[in-house]
């Protein structure tokens, strides 16, 4: 190409030729135009300062857009520790609920009730801790099955 190119056909050219989307030799001829010709020049000069301005909004985006989505993530994490916690103390109690208190019509536990109780306290919490154990590690479970199913 050692003809003369158009204005015209430069400022066509100079988005590829800012994006680096040309040939060796289309560049070359561009280059040549824009030493020798002002006005293109400034056309070129301002296309890069666009582009730029674009690459830095494009950018504050998606960095806008992750940091949401670590947001997102933080607030599911958070949730799932406080529904395992949540389960946890709830299940620890279904063995006191399981067995329950007989209250007598005055208010007062039986003796005998609280007498069963001493003895067997150790046996009581173990108990309360596999159900918490076991009823937090099912909500876990449950969890991550509905997340797995959601990300299908």
């Amino acid at each position: 190409m050692s003809e003369k190119i158009p204005c015209s056909m430069v400022r066509d050219l100079a988005p590829l030729y800012a994006e680096k989307l040309m040939s060796a030799e289309t560049r070359g001829c561009i280059e040549a135009h824009l030493e020798s010709c002002e006005d293109c020049a400034e056309h070129y000069a301002a296309l890069t300062k666009e582009l730029e301005c674009e690459d830095r909004v494009q950018k504050e985006l998606q960095n806008t857009e992750i940091d949401y989505m670590k947001k997102i993530h933080d607030f599911q994490r958070s949730n799932l520790i406080l529904g395992a916690v949540v389960s946890f103390l709830l299940g620890s109690f279904l063995p006191a609920v399981r067995v329950g208190f007989h209250v007598l019509p005055d208010g007062r536990i039986p003796d005998y009730f609280l007498a069963r109780f001493q003895i067997a306290w150790p046996f009581a919490l173990l108990k309360m801790l596999e159900y918490g154990a076991l009823v937090c590690a099912v909500y876990l479970m449950v969890s991550f099955i509905l997340k797995r199913r959601k990300m299908k």
